[in-house]
């Protein structure tokens, strides 16, 4: 027999599997909230692999598994990280509405990840992407407070005992404004193209391109404010855009202000590919990880750019 039961031998086989293939993508592209879930998964792996700190990140929950015990559940994915730590990981998202928002697991179904990973010889944690404010927290279990048949973490909660870090995650800072100027050009095809020309951080030029990226990166993807904006015209024609982001409130005599966390400007690249306004048109973006990573490690001396990190360790 193959494949849910079906005779591999038999006439109808391929339309009877095709028929089942499709029946299953209309369910699943009809129900919105598996939709994001299942998005929400793929966006953890490409932080995950972004971030740099991880060996392999691998899905887990593919294909059959018979366990003797019943109640077993596999985890999202599976994460190797550098230091050799082998931790496998249930995704969740939040959709908040305030910042007393929570996140809530039945108890039963994380005992059956928690005996997956145990079987396995893995650490079990929880991945919370909280969609209002754009930000993730990797938790152990044993944040949550059990409440009967369900476990429960609120956001505050979730950021207190976050170990992003692990993943080589951080809080990234740099001095404001950033401040970009663009050429644009109208190609034969009728399409236009856009071509940075100049980046300044704090009224300094970068000049460096690597540096240049991850200025770009972070005013289009940080948390920052658009503060500034006009065109360019030459002749009645535009020919480029001079545009300035700055945090909304920032306390000028540091010298600095954050941007928000790595994986939070990921998962803004990933979110702007995969979705059009608040639809979700793909899973994955057309890209690897790689393409979306800020280009920042937690030892990055910059030569121009001055960028401030906080790391967050939990014990």
């Amino acid at each position: 027999m193959g494949p849910q039961g079906y005779d591999l031998n038999h006439e109808s086989f391929t339309e009877d599997v095709a028929k089942e293939f499709a029946d299953n993508l209309r369910s699943a592209l009809s129900n919105p909230i598996r939709l994001y879930g299942h998005r929400t998964e793929t966006m953890f792996g490409y932080v995950a692999a972004a971030l740099g700190n991880c060996l392999l990140v691998r899905r887990e929950d593919t294909g059959q598994t018979f366990a003797l015990t019943a109640g077993t559940h596999t985890p999202d994915m599976k994460l190797v990280l550098r230091d050799g730590r082998r931790i496998l990981v249930e995704v969740k998202n939040v959709k908040m509405r305030d910042f007393d928002a929570t996140c809530t697991h039945k108890t039963a179904y994380v005992e059956g990840l928690r005996r997956y990973a145990s079987l396995t010889g893995c650490e079990f944690m929880l991945a919370v992407y909280w969609h209002g404010p754009n930000l993730w927290s990797l938790v152990l279990p044993e944040a949550f407070e059990i409440r009967g048949q369900k476990m429960t973490l609120t956001f505050k909660e979730s950021m207190l005992c976050n170990r992003m870090a692990i993943l080589g995650d951080f809080l990234l800072g740099a001095v404001p404004p950033l401040r970009c100027r663009a050429a644009v050009s109208r190609e034969p095809n009728g399409s236009t193209s856009i071509t940075i020309e100049k980046v300044f951080a704090g009224g300094e030029e970068i000049k460096v391109e690597a540096e240049k990226k991850i200025a770009w990166m972070i005013m289009m993807h940080g948390s920052w404010e658009e503060a500034e904006a006009s065109q360019i015209f030459e002749e009645g024609r535009q020919v480029g855009v001079d545009f300035s982001v700055e945090p909304h409130e920032w306390v000028k005599a540091q010298g600095f202000a954050f941007a928000g966390a790595v994986s939070s400007i990921v998962s803004s690249q990933f979110r702007q590919m995969t979705s059009v306004g608040t639809r979700v048109h793909s899973l994955s973006p057309p890209s690897d990880p790689e393409d979306l990573a800020v280009g920042v490690s937690t030892e990055y001396e910059g030569e121009e750019l001055k960028l401030w990190r906080i790391i967050q360790h939990v014990d």
